[in-house]
C-alpha cells in the first residue's frame, strides 16, 4: 500500500489516475483475445488452403513452396484439426493452474502467451510437412489458450470493485467473441492478397508478441503491488472484501452439488452454440452459402459483435439491477442470453 500512497502524487495523466484497474481489465481481455484467435486461423484459412498459388516473389520464410502446395484434407481430418485445439487446452489447464497456483499468474501467462505465438507461425511449416505434424501444432497451439479462465477469475477476484465484479468477468470473457471478430476479417484479407494465407500466421504470431509483452510489462497479480494504483483506487478495490484462508477442495462435494450441475450444463449449451458458429461459419458461407473469401471473414464476424455488446450490456445491467436479488438476476440474464445466441446467429445471416 505504501508504493500507491507514493506514486499519487506522482502527476500521473488524470485520465489513468484511480483508474489503473480498466487498463489492466483492457490489457487481459487483448491477451486473451488472441489466444483465442490463434487457434481460430485454421478455421478460416482451411477454404483457401485447398488452392495452389503461382508465386513469383522471393521465397521468403518458405512462403513459396508452402503457396504452391495444395492442402486437401477429409471431414474427418479437419475435425481432428478442430479437435485439437481443445483436447491440447483440456490436457494443459490443471498443470497450469497447479504453478500458477504455486508461482503466481505473472510469469506463467506471459510464457504460455509468447508459447502460443510460436505454435502459431509455425503452422504453415508444420501443413508443409503433412498432416500428422499440423495435427501435433494444433495440439500444442490450444496449450496456449490454457490459463484463460484462470486469468479471469485472478483479475475478477483481485482488481475488480465488489459492485464491478459481474462487469468485469463479463467484459473478460468476451475474448471468445472478439477473438474472431479480430481474426477472421483480418483472415479474409490476407488470404486473398499477394502473400497468402501463411501471412494469417505470420501477423497474428506478431500481434500476440506484442500483447504479451506489454502484458509483462504493466500486468501485477495484485493491485497493492503495482505502481500505478492509487490509495483511493485501492481502497475501492478492497472495499467489502475479506482475507479468506485457502482450504482443501472438496471436489467430491462440488461434483454431488446439483447447482454445480446445472452451471456445468448451461456453460456446456453456451460454448456449443459459441464453437459452432467460430469453427464452421467460414467453411459454411463460403462453400455452402457461396460467398467470397473476402467477404466470409466480415459476416463470419458479424453474430460475435451482436454476442459481445450482448455480454457487456447484461454485465452491467447484473451489477446495477436493484429490483431484484444477485442468482435472481443471473438467472434472468442466462436465460436470456441463452435464448438470444441461436437467434442472433440465424438473423445476422440472413
Amino acid at each position: 500500500m505504501n508504493s500507491a500512497v507514493s506514486h499519487e502524487s506522482k502527476g500521473y495523466p488524470s485520465k489513468l489516475r484511480h483508474r489503473t484497474r480498466f487498463l489492466i481489465l483492457f490489457i487481459c481481455l487483448l491477451c486473451l483475445a488472441i489466444s483465442q484467435s490463434n487457434t481460430l486461423t485454421l478455421n478460416f484459412t482451411i477454404i483457401c488452403m485447398s488452392t495452389s498459388y503461382n508465386v513469383t516473389s522471393m521465397d521468403f520464410l518458405m512462403n513459396k513452396r508452402i503457396l504452391e502446395k495444395r492442402y486437401l484434407y477429409s471431414a474427418s481430418e479437419s475435425n481432428s484439426l478442430f479437435s485439437a485445439v481443445a483436447i491440447g487446452a483440456i490436457t494443459a489447464v490443471y498443470p497450469f493452474m497447479y504453478i500458477i497456483q504455486k508461482t503466481g499468474s505473472h510469469a506463467v501467462v506471459t510464457l504460455v502467451g509468447f508459447f502460443s505465438a510460436l505454435t502459431t507461425a509455425l503452422i504453415p511449416w508444420m501443413a508443409y510437412l503433412g498432416y500428422y505434424p499440423l495435427l501435433a501444432m494444433r495440439f500444442f497451439q490450444g496449450m496456449g489458450l490454457s490459463t484463460g479462465f484462470t486469468l479471469i477469475g485472478i483479475v475478477t477476484r483481485q482488481w475488480s470493485m465488489q459492485a464491478q465484479g459481474a462487469f468485469f468477468f463479463a467484459c473478460l470473457s468476451c475474448f471468445f467473441q472478439l477473438g474472431p471478430i479480430f481474426t477472421m476479417p483480418v483472415s479474409g484479407a490476407l488470404c486473398t492478397s499477394s502473400i497468402g494465407w501463411p501471412s494469417v500466421y505470420y501477423v497474428h504470431s506478431l500481434v500476440t508478441i506484442l500483447i504479451f509483452t506489454v502484458f509483462f510489462v504493466f500486468y501485477r497479480e495484485n493491485p497493492i503491488s503495482h505502481k500505478l494504483v492509487t490509495q483511493l483506487e485501492l481502497s475501492k478495490i478492497q472495499r467489502g472484501k475479506r482475507e479468506t484462508k485457502r482450504q482443501p477442495v472438496p471436489l467430491r462435494q462440488i461434483l454431488k452439488d446439483p447447482v454445480v450441475l446445472s452451471i456445468w450444463a448451461t456453460a456446456l449449451a453456451n460454448f456449443m452454440g459459441i464453437q459452432l458458429t467460430m469453427q464452421f461459419s467460414p467453411t459454411y458461407l463460403h462453400k455452402i452459402l457461396g460467398f467470397s473469401v473476402k467477404d466470409t471473414g466480415p459476416f463470419s464476424a458479424l453474430p460475435q459483435v451482436i454476442t459481445a455488446f450482448v455480454k457487456v450490456s447484461a454485465g452491467y445491467s447484473a451489477d446495477k439491477l436493484g429490483c431484484c436479488s444477485p442468482n435472481t438476476s443471473v438467472r434472468i440474464f442466462n436465460n436470456v442470453l441463452l435464448f438470444m445466441q441461436p437467434n442472433t446467429i440465424t438473423s445476422s445471416w440472413e
